[in-house]
């Protein structure tokens, strides 16, 4: 009974739950990373009573104390009591009408909030409304620079020689094959001062022992 009645919680929060301000997987910048308003009292009013962050996803609860939906399913799950997660305040939630969604007020003005972005190397300011776009456009160009870079080689060197000879071997492999062939011949004392490696693709690789 316990059980389904956190159910029904739980799917009531999800009903109430305001707008999500961040992309998902990501988490709400610091409170440090805002502008203080003119109100001194503002960013403290839209903190959430259990991350202590500016409230994502959030929800009101019956004493007017303002939580992100996770963090109450989270405080919810692991206490097993129905009541406002502030030590100041543990008002009881008697019932599902005692969580309810915030005013379009209160939200207007968390969307208006001005925030610092926290990539690193941006310095750009901006309403906590457009933080969600202005993230992904960090995290889309991320993507394009990762997809550029040539990611170097995990094979072993025995399963590098044993590549089709029609596969071109990558910088990290031709370096690898000097150093090691380099160590060898080296240690030779018939060799040569200069040499070279037939690889398996058909090409040779060229170095100087002097």
């Amino acid at each position: 009974q316990q059980q389904q009645q956190q159910q029904h919680y739980k799917t009531r929060i999800f009903e109430v739950a305001s707008e999500n301000f961040v992309p998902p997987g990501e988490s709400m910048p610091p409170i440090t990373s805002f502008i203080k308003p003119l109100a001194p009292l503002q960013l403290d009013f839209f903190q959430c009573v259990v991350c202590h962050r500016i409230v994502n996803e959030a929800i009101e609860l019956i004493c007017q104390h303002l939580a992100c939906s996770q963090c109450f399913l989270d405080y919810m799950q692991c206490t097993k009591e129905l009541r406002c997660p502030s030590s100041s305040c543990s008002q009881a939630v008697h019932g599902l009408h005692d969580i309810r969604p915030i005013s379009k007020i209160a939200l207007a003005n968390i969307q208006s909030l001005r925030v610092r972005c926290t990539t690193p190397g941006c310095r750009t300011i901006i309403q906590l409304a457009d933080l969600k776009q202005h993230t992904l456009t960090h995290i889309s160009s991320n993507t394009k620079m990762s997809d550029t870079i040539d990611t170097p080689s995990r094979l072993t060197l025995r399963e590098t020689i044993s590549q089709p000879v029609d596969k071109t071997p990558t910088m990290w492999e031709v370096k690898a094959a000097q150093h090691i062939v380099k160590r060898i011949m080296t240690s030779s004392s018939d060799l040569g001062s200069s040499s070279g490696i037939a690889l398996p693709t058909g090409g040779q690789v060229s170095f100087d022992l002097a």
